[in-house]
């Protein structure tokens, strides 16, 4: 997701140079939800974009996450930039923080919710429950969320 945020300055030294201390080291961060964990990260790979060779269907839990909650993470980058130029002057580090919290508290609970494709038969008799990414709860576990350089951690 890329947002683009505009905003406008009023012409006050002060509020100027405080608005640049909050936004130090701002260039390229931000924040990356996700799976990062080897085994799990491929569970999870397979299951947001399906595996026709391993017989997996897509279950997009983290693109619904996504599309569901969109304008809310709109929002809050809006939020963002109003605090850390606003007379609070807020650094980005917390909100993009909150922001990744909320990501990964929208996954967790977009998976909870259901509404996937059905497991297979056999998926069902080896796991004991019909209910889609939902077994050990390790996958759940596994969703975190980064706030830092962006291209950094996504050359990882």
């Amino acid at each position: 997701m890329t947002i683009k945020i505009t905003l406008s300055v009023k012409d006050d030294k002060r509020v100027w140079e405080q608005i640049l201390r909050n936004m130090a080291g701002a260039n390229d961060r931000g924040v990356v939800t996700g799976i990062f964990k080897g085994d799990i990260s491929e569970y999870a790979h397979h299951n947001e974009f399906g595996a026709p060779n391993a017989n997996i269907k897509k279950r997009p839990f983290m693109r619904n996450a996504f599309d569901k909650n969109q304008e809310s993470y709109a929002k809050m980058f809006s939020d963002m930039w109003q605090d850390v130029t606003g007379p609070t002057h807020t650094r980005v580090t917390g909100w993009l923080t909150r922001i990744g919290i909320k990501a990964r508290n929208d996954i967790i609970q977009t998976i909870s919710k259901g509404g996937f494709h059905k497991n297979a038969p056999s998926t069902i008799a080896s796991k004991g429950s019909p209910k889609p990414l939902v077994d050990t709860g390790d996958m759940q576990r596994a969703i975190t969320f980064f706030v830092g350089n962006i291209k950094k951690i996504l050359s990882k």
